[in-house]
């Protein structure tokens, strides 16, 4: 097993594994042993594990949100995403993640102290930018940002790391059969001939135009579809550091005195590719120097050597985590090779593939970046005395337009929009979704207080009116249409679909009767084609922007049909089709081969997802995994009876 996983280990497939879990570590994080929190203030529970609390709960939660926020660019509230299930979405991720953890320590997987320095000193983002080397104080400032203790954090990865090696021991040899494989390809390849008409819509008397009574009878018939959201009109003030940057200067001795405190910064240190090989002992080593000073391949020494090729790429030298082979390629010219050299961590021969040389800043080749950093820095201290002035004035009873323009800044009245900031006509405001949602919690004549959006952006919202959700009318227009439009389209379409159908009944009637689909075709004008060999492929399009050559409703009834059968189904232009299959037709073996082996790691990785997914409920199982929904609630501020909660398990 341990042979297994080291050899999984070293494979591509191990690294996208381990990159996905420490995205999802990232993201989700695995709560440690040292998290507290007692059984009353619980939401997920996992075994022997400390559970997670409320507060832990909201924290993921939160950030869980607002991720989807900003994937959507709409707002939400604590209730609307509990309608939606996001707070059943994140418990049952959290319990996922306690509980396999916990079935990791019962199986005995525990990674070295070691191991997880390893793992935690290769994560760029905790570099220091000027030594290229893990800073032990980045590593802090960035877990106090989430809220986490250096020891919560080794946890967690502890836990992650387990989880990857676990998973990479499952994943040893999985293969589907290759039975499998062949049943899939197939599947893929099996051919239809099949003869078709299309029933276009000039084979039925085209509809009159509805009536304006018929228009709002259908609009009422789908009010969820036809109603228009609660709308807004509000008048807001935006004090922005970025924008005020933009039309102040830079002095010239702020600028020099920014340059000088950040030129280290700004310098890179001397970088060089370099490739070490690991070998066993001295002699093997110098002839592995002896193959790299000529030329060879890295990979190919190393393989023959029974070592192991690394190239560290455009690396500093203090990045280089063995200091001893780190000294030794840095003492060298580019394409030379030192070696054997013993290392404090192996025996190893090195050579050097390129040297960077170190680059030192200068004002010159900075003063952009410095000038912006500049300007915005004195912009933020700029629109800060202009907010705490507008709040002095705003305090003294000068309404909102008034306090803004005395501190000299512009309020400006928006149309009607949505919660998610879209007005009818198609614009949206550029408004940040923290500002949108507290303009509709407010109500109508509310005022918020100053909002600070951070990095010297500020916001004041003031509700001038609250349009409640009415049905739309005939003479109204969504963005460059009108709804009169779009409805006559939308009941003209219907009747047509409507006529269609009526006369692809008819003509089956008739068929079915023992009239020939060729007089079908020609009793409406169409022409009967002759389609071999169409495979479910052919759902597809053929080119960007293409309509595919058959709508996958048509095959997908024809591939559930026996010879003889007629079928009918929309057309992948406005229209039916009507068709008739006439043979199944079986893929020669000399294809299916060709095709076997593809299908056959499809459907190994499909098994590899389906067995992850059965080591999480085994061990939520096991370690008899409880999740709380009403407790998640409380933390989120949210009635329990907002939505269905689910049992405790």
């Amino acid at each position: 097993m341990l042979s297994a996983i080291r050899a999984f280990a070293k494979s591509p497939f191990a690294t996208a594994l381990l990159a996905i879990l420490i995205v999802s570590f990232g993201i989700w994080g695995i709560k440690d042993v040292f998290r507290t929190g007692g059984l009353s203030d619980l939401v997920v529970k996992a075994g022997a594990r400390p559970p997670i609390t409320k507060a832990q709960f909201k924290q993921t939660f939160d950030e869980e949100k607002a991720n989807q926020e900003q994937r959507s660019g709409q707002t939400l509230s604590n209730e609307d995403a509990v309608k939606a299930g996001l707070d059943r979405y994140v418990a049952e991720r959290l319990a996922s993640s306690e509980a396999l953890g916990a079935l990791m320590s019962a199986e005995g997987i525990n990674p070295s102290d070691q191991l997880i320095a390893n793992e935690l000193r290769k994560i760029t983002a905790f570099f220091n930018p000027i030594t290229g080397q893990f800073d032990k104080q980045t590593y802090l400032r960035q877990l106090a940002a989430r809220h986490i203790s250096e020891a919560e954090a080794d946890n967690e990865f502890r836990d992650t790391i387990a989880q990857h090696h676990y998973l990479a021991g499952l994943a040893a040899g999985l293969k589907a059969p290759r039975a499998y494989g062949l049943v899939q390809a197939a599947v893929q390849k099996q051919g239809l001939d099949f003869g078709w008409f299309a029933l276009g819509p000039n084979t039925v008397e085209q509809p009159a135009k509805p009536t304006d009574a018929e228009l709002n009878a259908f609009l009422k018939q789908n009010a969820a579809q036809a109603t228009k959201p609660e709308m807004r009109r509000l008048s807001v003030a935006n004090f922005s550091a970025a924008k005020l940057a933009l039309t102040i200067p830079a002095p010239e001795a702020e600028v020099q005195k920014r340059f000088d405190f950040e030129k280290d910064t700004l310098s890179s240190p001397e970088k060089r590719t370099v490739v070490e090989v690991t070998v066993k002992d001295m002699a093997t080593g110098a002839r592995v120097a002896q193959e790299l000073r000529a030329g060879g391949n890295p990979v190919a020494i190393a393989k023959a050597a029974g070592g192991q090729a690394t190239t560290f790429p455009a690396t500093a030298k203090s990045a280089i985590a063995d200091r001893k082979l780190a000294d030794a390629a840095f003492a060298l010219k580019q394409n030379e090779v030192a070696g054997p050299v013993q290392g404090d961590l192996s025996l190893a021969v090195i050579k050097v593939i390129d040297i960077l040389p170190a680059k030192t800043a200068t004002l010159a080749d900075s003063r952009a970046k410095i000038e912006t950093e500049v300007k915005q820095q004195d912009a933020k201290q700029k629109v800060y005395d202009i907010v705490q002035k507008y709040q002095d004035v705003h305090s003294g009873g000068a309404p909102l337009a008034d306090a803004a323009k005395a501190a000299g800044a512009e309020v400006v009245s928006l149309p009607p929009i949505t919660a998610q900031g879209g007005a009818l006509n198609g614009a949206r405001v550029n408004m940040p979704p923290k500002v949108l949602q507290q303009a509709f919690s407010l109500p109508q004549g509310g005022e918020s207080d100053v909002i600070d959006m951070g990095q010297g952006e500020y916001w004041v919202v003031h509700v001038d009116q609250v349009i409640p959700p009415t049905l739309f009318t005939l003479d109204e227009q969504i963005g460059p249409q009108k709804i009169r439009d779009l409805v006559t389209k939308q009941v003209m379409t219907r009747e047509l679909f409507k006529r269609l159908h009526a006369k692809a009944d008819a003509l089956l009637a008739e068929i079915k009767k023992g009239k020939s689909l060729e007089a079908a075709a020609a009793e409406v004008g169409a022409k009967l084609t002759q389609a071999t060999d169409v495979t479910r492929a052919a759902a597809q399009p053929t080119a960007p922007g293409q309509p595919p050559p058959y709508s996958s409703e048509l095959l997908g009834r024809l591939f559930q049909s026996k010879p003889g059968d007629v079928v009918v189904a929309e057309d992948t232009k406005p229209g039916l089709v009507i068709a008739r299959l006439d043979k199944v037709v079986e893929p020669p073996p000399e294809v299916l081969a060709g095709l076997a082996d593809a299908a056959r790691e499809q459907i190994t990785r499909a098994m590899f997802n389906d067995l992850g997914e059965a080591t999480t409920l085994a061990a939520q199982k096991k370690v008899k995994t409880i999740v709380d929904l009403k407790q998640a609630r409380q933390a989120l501020g949210v009635a329990d009876d907002v939505a269905p909660a689910k049992p405790k398990s």
